[in-house]
């Protein structure tokens, strides 16, 4: 997919709104909120239709008699957990099946090995507590970044072992954006060229446009994967990049339900025909995921003992 940059240009020339400038017409800023309305929607109207299109796998260490385990953050909603395994000793061919449960069986005083897990919130509770500990193995729906603009590019980069010692921008970058933008910012999020996310959740304090040091809130830990070289560009926001990682058969989507939004904008009555257009393009998506997997579909079969691993 193309980079949203290029999206909002294109809806621009599509809707006459080509001519903005700081105080006057539609702002860039107002069109990525359409952009992430329509990604919002049609991600969850796939994921209604087909969820496995954006599951994750992620291991978790369990050590001895823990019960609450967190939900990855980045599970869609932060709670849309598809299936949990557990290993005693985190070998793969040990991972057996957790079934869920409710609040009302809490046996928390019970060790013996986990046979359920019970959800609260954005916790798991596992059920027994394991007596040795081990390895949760979860499938969720990943959530996928949210839409930005670049802000500006890291012009030098000092890490720690999991830690930013120094973070420096591009000032000549820094001198077209937003001064209010950027000093509202909370969160920010490092990406590639390719709108590929190197590392997220990164809470800062304070960026100096006239230097482009960035100050990076205490305490703050990247996960382990996580990096960043110089050259890489800067999104507002815990987890954001400016390409869409929807499937490119979306483009057209977003496009066109901004679009719609940018001649509802305008009051303009070719809203009506681009809001049936946009309609016609979101069943055209829905029914293609609907029939992603054209094989015979058998019942399932969730206890080992009973399949057949062998070649006859």
């Amino acid at each position: 997919m193309r980079a949203i940059e290029r999206l909002i240009n294109d809806s621009r020339a599509s809707t006459e709104n080509l001519s903005f400038s700081t105080d006057a017409g539609i702002q860039d800023d107002e069109c990525l909120g359409y952009a992430n309305d329509a990604q919002d929607r049609i991600f969850s109207l796939i994921i209604g239709t087909f969820p496995a299109m954006f599951q994750e796998e992620k291991t978790i260490s369990v050590n001895a008699q823990t019960e609450s385990v967190d939900i990855p953050n980045d599970a869609y909603f932060g709670i849309r957990i598809e299936l949990v395994e557990f290993s005693r000793t985190g070998n793969a061919r040990d991972y057996y099946q957790l079934d869920k449960g409710s609040i009302q069986e809490r046996i928390s005083s019970v060790v013996n090995e986990p046979s359920f897990y019970i959800r609260r919130s954005k916790n798991m509770l596992l059920q027994p507590l394991s007596t040795n500990g081990g390895t949760l193995r979860l499938t969720y729906v990943k959530a996928i970044p949210r839409l930005d603009k670049r802000r500006s590019k890291v012009s030098s980069v000092t890490l720690g072992t999991d830690s930013i010692s120094s973070l420096i921008l591009d000032t000549a970058m820094l001198d077209s954006v937003d001064s209010t933008y950027m000093a509202d910012l909370e969160y920010i999020t490092i990406a590639d060229k390719d709108g590929v996310v190197k590392m997220k959740n990164i809470p800062i304090t304070d960026i100096a446009l006239s230097t482009g040091i960035v100050t990076v809130y205490p305490g703050f830990t990247f996960e382990s994967g996580e990096t960043i070289i110089a050259g890489d560009y800067v999104f507002g926001g815990k987890n954001s990049c400016n390409i869409s990682q929807l499937p490119d058969a979306c483009e057209r989507y977003l496009k066109a339900f901004m679009d719609w939004k940018l001649l509802k904008r305008d009051s303009s009555s070719d809203s009506i025909e681009q809001n049936a257009e946009l309609k016609e393009i979101e069943m055209e998506i829905i029914q293609a995921v609907a029939v992603a997997d054209e094989g015979v579909s058998t019942i399932p079969i969730i206890d080992s003992q009973f399949m057949s691993l062998g070649g006859n």
